[in-house]
């Protein structure tokens, strides 16, 4: 084992620790894929970070960690002795749960370590990409190695950065094909609107940010009489789970449910990124465009669905109202509540 001072670790705003790779650039470049900005600031901070990095790196500072400790520190989070099979030439993100590590082994393969809270989502994520497979209009990585016993579960996907092409983020038409193949790649379930409203207010009912205009939004859709269908539903689609390429690689389906309402992640692309950073009018303009209009009503006629988008976006942002308040974090809920306000 290397004893050779090569890895920096740092501590994200967010709870995440990055374990970086600093004795070259190229590793630098690869470590820092875990990090991805959403606005020009984050992006700011990570161009200075590139070279922040590579100074530390080439005076060799006695703030570097050895392979041999960065091991150790990975092997403090589990109670299960673990090979993380890390190199020199590899980097590592530990979530903020602190109950996941994912391993970048750069250009070669990613993998992925869950235990305790986090080893039902990653078992389900390698569940969806098993299911994936070969896609038309969207590419995912090749899984590998599953491991599943009962401290830990674990896999290697290949190295998904191979396949980016350009940065282009894609035009909304191209994003509702996507979600419409990622929709329909399980058998279809139907329930009735109604039923499906009922047990949104009962979930509205218990929570403590229940509210009598929401109730009334809620009532007030609940009359329409429709089937919706409930499919494969990625419930985390935002710009950084996707690499853009033609066609795009998606990836990160932890959140991913089975049986999700159609949608969700169409809204979610545009919406849950701004949410909390914008008011609830330019949450609203950013999906009332006449290009993302015209593109979830091509999502709608593609899926044959007779429902209005106004009453599935009432729904959206309830049920993400309600995603945010389980995951403890009322800030984010309420901006949805403010949303669904200004409706």
């Amino acid at each position: 084992m290397s004893n050779s001072k090569i890895f920096f670790i740092l501590s994200g705003n967010n709870g995440a620790t990055y374990v970086i790779c600093c004795n070259s650039f190229g590793n630098i470049y690869e470590s820092l894929k875990f990090y991805k900005p959403v606005n020009l600031l984050g992006k700011l901070k990570k161009t200075a970070l590139y070279v922040v990095l590579w100074i530390i790196g080439k005076l060799n500072l006695k703030i570097l960690k050895s392979l041999e400790a960065v091991n150790a520190y990975c092997a403090d989070l589990v109670v299960k002795k673990i090979d993380f099979n890390l190199s020199d030439n590899s980097s590592v993100l530990v979530s903020p749960t602190r109950d996941k590590i994912i391993v970048n082994h750069h250009k070669r393969y990613f993998q992925k370590f869950a235990f305790g809270e986090s080893q039902h989502n990653v078992k389900n994520e390698s569940e969806v990409y098993r299911l994936l497979g070969l896609s038309d209009s969207f590419l995912v990585s090749e899984i590998l190695d599953i491991q599943n016993d009962d401290d830990f579960c674990s896999f290697k996907l290949s190295h998904p950065f191979t396949f980016l092409k350009h940065k282009t983020p894609p035009k909304p038409k191209i994003l509702s094909e996507i979600l419409v193949e990622f929709f329909n790649k399980v058998p279809l379930t139907f329930i009735s609107w109604q039923d499906y409203t009922t047990g949104l207010k009962r979930k509205l009912q218990t929570s403590a940010l229940y509210d009598a205009f929401i109730m009334d939004l809620v009532n007030r859709i609940a009359l329409n009489n429709f089937k919706l269908p409930l499919g494969l539903v990625h419930r985390d689609f935002k710009p950084w789970n996707i690499l853009y390429g033609n066609p795009p690689l998606i990836y990160d389906f932890e959140e991913a449910v089975f049986n999700g309402p159609p949608l969700e992640d169409f809204y979610n692309f545009y919406i849950d990124p701004i949410v909390r950073y914008q008011a609830p009018k330019n949450v609203l303009d950013a999906i009332n465009s006449n290009e993302v209009k015209e593109s979830l009503d091509d999502y709608i006629q593609n899926l044959k669905i007779d429902i209005p988008k106004e009453d599935l976006l009432v729904t959206y942002l309830i049920e993400r109202l309600l995603f945010w308040e389980s995951r403890k974090d009322l800030d984010i809920a309420n901006h949805y509540k403010n949303v669904l306000k200004a409706l």
